[in-house]
């Protein structure tokens, strides 16, 4: 419920209404004062009256702004009355009595009319009016007291004055000014120009004469002219017209002319104030009675329209609707029918009842039984019926095979219908299912054939859901994949896809399903573990695709799973035999090879040598030609076993085969390193070997060699191999260095051989760096879990002119012991940027981080800071795609000015690595102390892991020393599946090995990088 009278447009929050309407009471309290006829205490008209009721109305709404206007009220008609000479007592009631008036009145027009202060039906002005003399009684009891008790004034002719002229004083400004103010008025009703100019003129000549005439009787002419004015003349200037007779009325009286002139003066103020109050209550009640019926007029006009408009709308969806809509009549008759029906229905006869339908068509039911006419939907819709969706076979002529169509019929009333006389009839509702129903045939065989190919599929098959509901559960399986699981089909329905997968892999599983559900991947294909009933592992080949569900529901995954363990136990199998030796399980030679190449290269960074041993057995023939190859073979094992407990984690043992062994031993600094491990092979063999034929003793004869960092590692092996056959000619079973000593006078030997090596190398080094002859190979750094390349580590590498592509064993011990070498490792680190950043335009922000290896020499430099800083800027490369790799031997000659050098790299947010973690024993202890963020495994300890209990012990270290220091771990060297296997158990993040890539030149590489990142993406898939 709300007020329609609007306010002003504010001076200010509230400053500006209030003020005008104090003025404007001021203005009407001095106006009305003025009006006062001589001996009476009240005047003629009290116009302040209605400016009080507008005034409060305006505020009514806000219970504090009511009640300050109000006051306001009260203290403004107080002022205008002393102003104009009334003396203070009798100002002070009269203004309370005004603002009583206006209080009485307001609260009586809302409770009358609930809409608010308006004036716009009958009933609005029936409220003015009644609240007007509600609020003039109220008034007149203060008002009234206040003259017979200060003024002298008579009571009863007082207080009927009172309610006269302030009821009339009330009526007309304030209908003036809702009216005015009511946007929402209904328009005028236009007239004649004519005939308004021809009244008024009269009006005019009229007053002029009644200003001479004092004849009351007289007074009734104005009736007429008030009924014109309410039904010819428009709203606003009828009531303009009323209030200035009302004015002139007033004036005549208060001049002692006009109609009443002869009446007292006592009853000539009421007289004419009933006379203005009912002219005016006339003039309006005719206005808002004519401005009410043509709203109804205008409404019914509308609704007649729409009423038209919606039945051509009616007319027209009936005609366009697609379902087939016919009406009937009582008979059967077609009274209308739309376009549907006409092509459906298009052999039913406009005319045809249904006594004659079974002579123009034959019916029958979908099975092709009969069907009584009687009994149809159409004449069960006739009798009253509801008939929801019945198949019926319809043969015509038209359709002799006949078509199946679904009938809704219904009874109706046809009023309005033509020629339906206001009869009962039914609508039927026709719909052509025939093709629906061999669709549906069709997709019921097409299931049946997918469920036979399901359950009898010779690979596992199950469908799992990605709904809110059922995420990851196992909807449907076949009978091979309760083989492949070894659980029942119950059993499968009662877990998740999840649950399947081997532990290990679970959390991979989890994080890879996720773009299933999230609509991400439609297809993926991968091999992935599995854990079978038994306990046993299974290897599945996953081949993953979602189907959309029908009607709209959630998608679901097809999952199919070949079991490839067989393949997969043979793919490891033939890849451990290329490297290992069958009948000991050691790596073989070539196996030896690249390990030595490797330890060679790694000794160029650490500063340190690789102790290799040739070892051959003394007596081992002997035991074949006695006991039999059998218990030879059984001798091998058995001394591969004693060898490899003597030996320290990181060493390599290899068969060469027959009874040839080697050790790579790396990381020893001098001839008595050496020597200490030799002994220990000798010792060895000490003990007789018992075996199931006898006890046998047997030696061996021990060949080494220290080898410094980037000795080509065939020489290196072919000096332990001499050696060896130096001790057999010395008396067998000892160790011999392989000039011919035994071991404690070759290293002067080595020192010339490493001299007259640089001095050979050097100048060829520096041609190389001058004609770019020294290239980078990358080889990348794999995140276990998503199977994406995270990082690449860069390689030196010689593309020598005439010799080939040289690795860093045939050269980097030079360069490392010379003058080039702080060039060199700018060349690579500038090189490693370039190429990281061209990495971004192939692959944008799934780039890797580049490792570069960093030299001793460099970091003791102190250049390191700035230069990796100038190739950082110089590419464009961020710096937190930059990796700097330290091995551990650097860790305890770290300086505090070092270490600050570092630092400031890290702050810039280059990250640093210590490589081949484990081959040191002093490093461990620093690294709490090191800005380190990334450990690097040995591949050493990788090789031996599943193998010598030492190894395992030491990856498992690392691993927990990352896992306290919160540091990635990359496992170098990763060769085999079964080392993956292993690492993953232990909890290994980052991987890098032949395994997964060879060190690939700088396009082979991208083009490696960019498969990878399409194989990842495909396998954003349920991994193992």
């Amino acid at each position: 419920m709300g007020t329609d009278v609007r306010p002003a447009r504010p001076l200010g929050p509230a400053l500006g209404p209030a003020l005008g309407f104090a003025l404007l009471y001021a203005l009407a309290t001095v106006l009305g004062r003025a009006t006062h006829l001589p001996g009476m205490a009240l005047a003629v008209a009290w116009p302040a009256a209605g400016v009080g009721f507008v005034w409060l109305a305006h505020s009514w709404r806000r219970p504090r702004a009511r009640w300050s206007a109000a006051a306001l009220l009260l203290t403004t008609g107080t002022l205008g009355q002393l102003a104009t000479g009334q003396r203070p007592a009798v100002a002070v009631l009269f203004a309370a009595a005004g603002t009583v008036q206006a209080l009485v009145a307001c609260a009586v027009h809302l409770r009358l009319q609930p809409a608010g202060f308006r004036l716009r039906q009958p009933r609005d002005l029936w409220a003015l009016l009644i609240a007007a003399v509600v609020g003039a009684a109220a008034g007149a009891v203060v008002g009234t007291a206040a003259a017979a008790l200060l003024l002298g004034q008579a009571p009863l002719p007082t207080a009927l004055g009172w309610l006269v002229r302030h009821s009339a004083g009330t009526v007309v400004p304030a209908a003036l000014w809702l009216r005015g103010r009511d946007r929402r008025a209904a328009p005028a009703l236009r007239g004649h120009r004519v005939e308004y100019a021809l009244v008024m003129g009269a009006g005019v000549l009229f007053f002029t004469a009644l200003d001479r005439l004092d004849q009351a009787p007289l007074t009734f002419l104005l009736v007429p002219w008030a009924v014109w004015l309410g039904l010819r003349v428009p709203a606003r200037l009828a009531l303009v017209t009323v209030a200035v007779n009302d004015v002139a009325l007033l004036l005549m009286t208060r001049a002692g002319a006009g109609p009443f002139a002869g009446v007292p003066a006592a009853e000539r103020v009421v007289d004419v104030q009933l006379l203005v109050l009912v002219l005016t209550a006339l003039t309006l009640m005719l206005v808002l009675h004519r401005e009410e019926r043509r709203r109804l007029d205008d409404v019914l006009r509308q609704a007649l329209e729409d009423s038209r408009a919606s039945s051509r709308l009616l007319g027209t969806v009936f005609d366009a609707t697609a379902e087939s809509l016919s009406v009937h009549d009582a008979d059967g008759h077609l009274l209308m029918r739309n376009r549907a029906a006409r092509e459906v229905l298009a052999d039913l006869p406009e005319d045809l009842d249904r006594e004659r339908w079974d002579g123009a068509f034959s019916i029958a039911r979908p099975d092709g039984s009969p069907w009584p006419v009687e009994d149809l939907p159409l004449a069960r819709a006739l009798r009253g019926e509801h008939v929801e969706g019945a198949d019926v076979l319809v043969t015509t002529a038209t359709a002799p095979g006949g078509r199946v169509l679904t009938l809704t019929a219904h009874p109706v009333l046809l009023d309005g219908c033509p020629g339906s006389g206001g009869q009962r009839g039914a609508v039927l509702a026709v719909r052509d299912v025939s093709a629906e129903r061999a669709a549906r045939a069709r997709l019921v065989d097409s299931e049946r054939r997918f469920r036979t190919a399901f359950d009898t599929a010779p690979v596992g098959m199950m469908i799992v859901g990605l709904g809110e509901d059922d995420a990851a559960q196992v909807l449907q399986v076949n009978a091979t994949m309760c083989t492949f699981t070894g659980l029942s089909e119950a059993e499968l329905l009662a877990r998740d896809f999840h649950d399947l997968t081997h532990p290990d892999d679970r959390p991979e599983c989890i994080v890879s399903f996720a773009p299933f559900l999230l609509g991400e991947v439609t297809r993926a294909q991968v091999e992935k573990r599995y854990r079978h009933a038994d306990g046993s592992t299974r290897w599945g080949m996953l081949s993953a695709t979602v189907m959309a569900a029908a009607g709209g529901g959630r998608p679901q995954l097809l999952c199919l799973i070949e079991d490839v363990t067989a393949r997969k136990a043979a793919e490891e199998a033939l890849r451990h035999q290329a490297l290992h030796d069958a009948l000991t399980g050691l790596p073989n030679r070539t196996l030896l090879h690249d390990r030595l190449e490797h330890a060679l290269a790694a000794a160029g960074r650490e500063g340190q040598r690789v102790g290799v041993f040739f070892c051959d057995l003394d007596g081992f023939k002997a035991v074949n030609d006695s006991a039999g190859h059998a218990a030879g073979d059984e001798l091998l094992r058995e001394v591969a076993a004693r060898f490899s407990a003597c030996l320290r984690p990181g060493d390599t043992l290899a068969r060469l085969g027959g009874d040839e062994f080697a050790v790579i031993c790396p990381g020893l600094s001098d001839e008595a390193g050496l020597r200490v491990i030799a002994d220990r092979l000798l010792a060895a063999l000490r003990e007789p070997v018992l075996l199931a034929s006898g006890t046998f003793s047997v030696g061996v004869s021990v060949g080494m060699s220290l080898a410094p960092a980037g000795a080509d590692p065939g020489l290196v092996l072919g000096q332990a191999d001499g050696a060896m056959y130096d001790a057999k000619r010395a008396g067998r079973n000892r160790a011999h260095g392989h000039d011919g000593h035994d071991g404690h006078d070759g290293h002067d030997g080595l020192e010339r051989a490493r001299g007259a090596r640089a001095g050979r190398l050097l100048p060829q080094l520096r041609a190389a760096l001058d004609e770019d002859e020294l290239v980078l190979h990358g080889q990348p750094v794999v995140d276990l879990a998503t199977g994406r390349v995270v990082a690449v580590e860069t390689l030196l590498r010689w593309q020598h002119p005439t010799r080939g592509l040289l690795s860093p064993a045939e050269f980097l011990d030079v360069a490392e012991a010379g003058p080039l070498v702080l060039e060199i490792g700018r060349r690579v680190l500038s090189e490693s940027c370039r190429m990281a950043a061209a990495w971004s335009e192939h692959l944008g922000p799934d780039a890797p981080a580049v490792h570069v290896n960093v030299s001793g020499r460099q970091l003791e430099a102190g250049d390191l800071h700035d230069d990796a800083l100038e190739a950082l800027q110089r590419h464009g490369l961020p710096a937190h795609r930059l990796v700097l790799e330290l091995t551990e031997t650097h860790v305890p000659r770290t300086t505090r000015s070092l270490l600050a050098d570092v630092q400031r790299l890290r702050e810039r947010g280059v990250r640093i690595a210590v490589d081949d973690l484990g081959t040191g024993s002093a490093g461990l202890a620093r690294l709490s102390e090191l800005p380190v963020d990334v450990l690097k495994i040995d591949p050493a300890f990788v090789a031996g892991l599943g193998v010598d209990p030492g190894c395992d012990a030491v990856v498992r270290a690392v691993l927990g020393i990352g896992r306290a220091l919160e540091l990635s771990v990359v496992a170098e060297g990763v060769e085999t599946a079964s080392q993956v296997d292993l690492l993953r158990r232990y909890g290994t993040d980052t991987v890098q090995g032949q395994l997964y890539s060879p060190p690939r030149p700088e396009r082979e590489l991208v083009q490696h990088l960019l498969e990878r990142r399409r194989s990842a993406a495909a396998a954003g898939t349920p991994r193992g």
